[in-house]
């Protein structure tokens, strides 16, 4: 297994904005924008043929964090946050085509307005038949604003690693233009 020693954790892509989610609109839920991506790397001298990129065991779990103070928001997810908040490990590539470890969240939203930070678990699951978890590390994510609708300003174009990201399969929504409000 890996040790959490030998690992590193990245925000490739920071969150900046989010509409607010009012409970029961899950069609009109947007997620942060744009989808955060971590990516996990672990030292060569450790794992020289990186075979972690294809280990199905590691996942990442995020919570919604104080802006200020190194906390979470509160004790339970589901709480502060809609959708998805697990992510299992994705061999992608990034922007210059080098094969790495990524962690994709592209369908969460935040509930409640204000400035926060994400913070991104990540775990692997033993699979020596003992179900046990190792806690590999954590990263926190740049502060971003949650916005009530009139001070929404709309999504951003998609950029590239969004898009290669949708091209290699991930499912995330992607947008051509920047949409503008009249």
């Amino acid at each position: 297994g890996i040790r959490s020693n030998s690992t590193s954790l990245y925000v490739r892509q920071q969150p900046r904005v989010a509409l607010v989610s009012t409970t029961g609109t899950e069609k009109n839920r947007k997620p942060i924008d744009p989808p955060p991506f971590v990516e996990l790397q672990v030292e060569r001298r450790v794992d020289p043929s990186q075979h972690f990129l294809n280990n199905p065991y590691i996942f990442s779990t995020v919570t919604l964090y104080k802006a200020d103070v190194d906390q979470d928001y509160d004790d339970t997810p589901g709480k502060s946050l809609a959708g998805t908040f697990v992510s299992s490990a994705n061999r992608l590539k990034n922007e210059v085509n080098i094969d790495g470890c990524y962690f994709v969240f592209g369908d969460i939203s935040v509930k409640v307005v204000g400035t926060y930070r994400l913070k991104f678990s990540v775990y692997e699951m033993r699979k020596d038949g003992q179900g046990v978890v190792v806690y590999l590390g954590a990263v926190i994510s740049d502060k971003f604003q949650v916005q009530t609708q009139k001070d929404f300003q709309g999504l951003s174009e998609s950029n590239y690693l969004t898009k290669s990201f949708h091209e290699q399969g991930m499912h995330l929504r992607i947008r051509k233009e920047p949409r503008t409000t009249l």
